[in-house]
């Protein structure tokens, strides 16, 4: 017997086969949604908050350190490098601070001579005569010594200051020094300033560890 279809029975096909396939003939299943993973951001705000102490001791724990803390052991280590500098010529530098201190000591004995008159204009040329020439040597030692003043650290520092208030005020000298009001605590202020040097030069004789490398290493 031949097989036939009425139309009412073709038509119950088609919906019954759109509707086994999810919908109408030619329309598009919806994509299944995932779910959105959360952030850094989230997590880090879902975390129980720590306290800056707290913080900043699992950041220590960890390893963690600070930009001020670099710099610290930076500043640090380039200290010790200028401490082992000066060990290694402690010699020099206790010779430049024992001759600044003799230029002090011969001002403050000669200097109220040149005011007098007579002899004194004399006394003060022959003085002055001899302490260019001196004063010029130290300069270039001293020069030599801490680099222009780049080696040493804080020594160099406390040096500097010294050195620096005695070129400015004490190294071109004028027979009226000696009855100047300042010339008496000038000569104190920059005495006080080598103390520091000579207890910083102590300090790093007895600082066991520094290694003096040898000088021009």
């Amino acid at each position: 017997m031949p097989t036939f279809c009425s139309s009412w029975g073709l038509a119950a096909l088609l919906c019954v086969s759109a509707v086994a396939c999810g919908g109408e003939p030619g329309e598009e299943k919806p994509k299944p949604k995932l779910k959105k993973s959360r952030s850094l951001a989230d997590i880090a705000a879902a975390q129980p908050k720590m306290t800056a102490e707290e913080l900043a001791e699992a950041r220590k724990k960890s390893g963690f350190k600070t930009d001020a803390e670099i710099a610290a052991e930076n500043a640090a280590m380039f200290e010790k490098g200028a401490r082992e500098y000066v060990k290694s010529r402690l010699k020099s530098y206790r010779k430049l601070v024992g001759d600044l201190r003799g230029f002090l000591d011969k001002l403050e004995k000669q200097a109220p001579k040149w005011a007098t008159s007579g002899r004194g204009q004399k006394n003060f040329e022959r003085f002055a005569a001899k302490y260019k020439k001196d004063t010029k040597a130290f300069v270039t030692r001293y020069d030599d010594l801490t680099a222009k003043g780049s080696e040493g650290g804080n020594t160099q520092a406390l040096l500097g200051k010294a050195v620096r208030a005695w070129d400015d005020n004490l190294r071109d000298i004028g027979p009226e020094l000696g009855s100047q009001s300042a010339f008496g605590e000038l000569l104190a202020s920059i005495r006080a300033d080598l103390d520091k040097v000579d207890q910083a030069l102590t300090d790093i004789e007895k600082d066991e560890s520094l290694v003096a490398a040898k000088p021009g290493k």
